[in-house]
């Protein structure tokens, strides 16, 4: 059974209360019963409660929200209030559903309203040069099957409209979207194709979700899914995902896509020993763009990339392909960009199944890594870079079948490699 010590260490003015499960975290008093307390709290598991943990300027906590049943964090973005949009899904009274829900919370995490969008599972949230925010997931359609749900959020949690996507008989799952330099949408997630496999599927769409131009990419009787997606240039794409390829697994693929050209200009696939699965990519600071991978082999795992540059309107070109090295203790589930560009973030949980994170610098060589430990199933789903130079992580605490979300927020520097 794993204890909670990190927390304690942080500073001296991050003294805290126990609250019974998802209480506010409140100050103890400087005494001898807080030091007491605090004792207690290094040298004992808490089996009777959760904690709340919250320093005095707001710099590091960690909150719970939901619970006890199956609920899930699935994604974090800062708003310009300084608070969060916390993205997760929700377990239902009905059996086997689940609800999408989006939470605004404060600068301390403590929840200010709640937007529900009914039953689907919930996959991204991204922002939107307005301040607002794009919501990505999947919901039942009338035959039985499932289509895109596309949203727009505000900053404050409140539903500004949604589109669903999808055909008839035929499944669909909306996985990640960004918004275009023109203010249109980028939507990304993959479709049933006529043998039943997935194919990866990109949408170019309007500002409120309108399909505008469908590109569907998939190897016959292959299952592929796309990931996600970066605007290279005004109307060109770099598309990165993952599908059925090698004998032992999946393969990392990464695919241009010219608009308004209804084709996909060029695509690469790495066939490599194992099973990969694609966590994302991100431009970075040298103009090269990272193509973000995690390999296993057995029980072993290691994250791999790509650098990409663009070459010409018309073309892209892999520069290198790499592997970081043997991170066996570290699972890579998303990454995200710093607001200031120098460096992306790259969120996951450790073999320890703790909260993790790591910073990549503008070439993608690792800069450090940090993980918090606590004594139950913690795994880290979404990240944030904030406005302060700090991170928010967000994911689920899994405990005896049910789970509940959890954020981490930190302003701590990561450990250097």
């Amino acid at each position: 059974m794993k204890t909670i010590g990190y927390h304690i260490a942080k500073s001296g003015a991050d003294l805290y209360k126990c609250q019974p499960r998802m209480g506010t975290a409140q100050p103890l008093w400087r005494s001898s019963r807080a030091a007491a307390c605090i004792l207690l709290l290094i040298s004992i598991s808490l089996s009777a409660c959760e904690k709340d943990l919250v320093g005095t300027d707001s710099s590091f906590f960690i909150k719970y929200y939901g619970g006890p049943e199956w609920d899930a964090g699935v994604a974090v973005q800062q708003t310009s209030d300084g608070g969060y949009l916390l993205l997760g899904t929700k377990a239902t009274t009905a059996a086997n559903l689940t609800e999408i829900v989006v939470l605004k919370v404060d600068t301390a995490g403590n929840t200010v309203s709640e937007l529900s969008l009914g039953d689907g599972q919930a996959a991204a949230l991204e922002p939107r040069a307005d301040g607002s925010f794009v919501l990505v997931g999947t919901v039942a359609d009338a035959t039985g099957g499932t289509d895109m749900l596309v949203a727009g959020v505000g900053a404050d949690a409140s539903l500004q409209w949604r589109t669903t996507l999808g055909q008839s008989g035929i499944d669909e799952q909306g996985i990640s979207a960004i918004e275009r330099a023109d203010g249109g949408l980028v939507i990304v997630g993959k479709t049933r194709d006529a043998s039943g496999f997935w194919d990866a599927q990109v949408i170019l769409a309007s500002a409120t979700g309108s399909a505008q131009i469908v590109y569907q990419y998939g190897f016959p009787n292959k299952n592929e899914s796309g990931k996600s997606a970066y605007e290279v240039k005004p109307n060109i794409f770099l598309i990165c995902g993952e599908g059925d390829g090698n004998a032992t697994g999946k393969d990392l693929f990464a695919l241009s896509i010219i608009s308004p050209q209804q084709s996909i200009d060029q695509v690469w696939r790495w066939q490599i020993t194992g099973d990969q699965a694609c966590v994302g990519l991100a431009p970075l600071g040298t103009g090269d763009y990272l193509v973000l991978g995690l390999e296993s082999t057995g029980s072993a795992s290691r994250l791999v990339n790509a650098l990409w540059d663009p070459v010409s309107l018309d073309s892209l070109r892999p520069i290198q392909a790499f592997s970081f090295g043997a991170y066996g203790d570290f699972f890579a589930t998303s990454l995200h960009l710093r607001p200031s560009g120098g460096s992306v973030l790259v969120a996951g949980y450790t073999q320890g199944l703790d909260f993790a994170v790591l910073e990549l610098d503008s070439t993608g060589a690792v800069l450090g890594q940090q993980s918090y430990p606590g004594r139950d199933d913690e795994r880290a789903y979404g990240v944030v870079g904030t406005i302060d130079g700090g991170f928010g992580l967000f994911g689920t605490l899994i405990r005896s079948g049910t789970g509940m979300m959890m954020m981490v927020r930190d302003r701590a520097t990561l450990k250097r490699q």
